[in-house]
């Protein structure tokens, strides 16, 4: 998956990317099913500023987001994370409904 832009303005751009989790299984690290998605700003400093992740919730059972302190958010922007993690959360339910009918065939 391709960045996912939230907000772009001049050399200004706020945006979500992709990562995999590893842990530490069997004497080496091994990479999990479920990914995580990084919100960042990029402006002309060169820096990435972390400014919150998106990661899947047990206890949800769907992607929730996690903000960083002191970052401000317009309504606009948090339209954007909704309409990104209503499509990630449809494609894990349709991951979740083809696992369980493959299973019952």
């Amino acid at each position: 998956m391709k960045d996912f832009i939230i907000y772009q303005k001049g050399t200004t751009r706020v945006y979500i990317h992709k990562g995999t989790r590893r842990v530490w299984r069997r004497n080496k690290w091994e990479k999990t099913k479920l990914f995580w998605y990084g919100i960042r700003r990029d402006d002309d400093t060169g820096l990435d500023h972390w400014m919150g992740l998106i990661s899947f919730s047990p206890r949800w059972r769907q992607y929730t987001t996690k903000f960083e302190a002191n970052t401000e958010w317009s309504s606009g922007c948090k339209q954007m994370i909704c309409i990104f993690e209503n499509k990630i959360n449809a494609e894990w339910r349709k991951s979740i409904r083809l696992r369980i009918y493959r299973a019952l065939s």
